[in-house]
């Protein structure tokens, strides 16, 4: 299990799925993420802490993500 808080100084200096890759299991495990990248798009779209046409970007890039696992 990986919990993710607010994001370090290391974390926020690169992009938004930079820390979940560093995070991401080896073949054959299983991870837990609590507070992942998923809150990247719901709590800022929800609370419009960023204009929409970053928020929507994320989309794809999470699909890419998960397609390459």
């Amino acid at each position: 299990m990986h919990g993710f808080k607010a994001p370090s100084k290391e974390e926020a200096a690169h992009d938004f799925l930079w820390r979940i890759h560093r995070q991401t299991p080896a073949n054959g495990e299983v991870v837990i993420f609590n507070r992942s990248h998923y809150e990247d798009v719901l709590v800022v779209r929800v609370h419009n802490l960023v204009p929409k046409d970053v928020w929507s970007k994320r989309y794809d890039l999470i699909n890419d993500f998960e397609s390459s696992l």
